[in-house]
């Protein structure tokens, strides 16, 4: 089954309300091709995508951006040694960028990966986390995330 969702990736009838952790088991029944078509993952492929997911922080437990690091299994950030907290939503959104250092993510790739296949909220929830983001990583420090205006967002080294 394959059905085109808006840009912002509006919600289906009948789905539950919430937002599954990206790493849940049975949390990714759909996924995107490169052009943003979903497409409806059976039950195997889910769980196959699922444990994928999950066995990325075994493989790479720690990312590293220029000075900043994100520990896949402590949930703990670090910019220049000093720790950053960050909400659920957050960390997920830095870990997907910092899975991509360098490589510009369109708004509707980061919704369907953080905020998975059944959100439901405003259109502009990813320009507010990554505001969220910038005031804590960025802060009083050469900026990491940026905007390629009208394509999406970036994390790369600063300097």
């Amino acid at each position: 089954m394959k059905a085109h969702f808006g840009q912002y990736g509006e919600q289906r009838p009948g789905q539950r309300p919430g937002r599954p952790s990206a790493t849940w088991p049975g949390a990714l029944p759909f996924t995107a091709d490169s052009q943003g078509v979903i497409i409806e993952l059976s039950s195997t492929d889910a769980i196959v995508t699922s444990m994928h997911v999950q066995s990325e922080a075994v493989r790479r437990p720690a990312l590293v951006v220029g000075d900043l690091t994100l520990d896949q299994r402590t949930r703990e950030v670090r910019r220049a040694g000093v720790e950053i907290k960050l909400s659920p939503t957050e960390f997920e959104l830095l870990r997907f960028l910092m899975h991509h250092p360098g490589r510009v993510l369109s708004k509707a790739r980061i919704l369907n990966r953080v905020w998975a296949y059944d959100f439901g909220g405003q259109g502009n929830v990813v320009e507010l986390y990554i505001s969220y983001l910038r005031r804590k990583v960025d802060a009083r420090r050469q900026p990491m995330i940026h905007t390629v205006r009208g394509v999406g967002y970036t994390i790369k080294p600063a300097g």
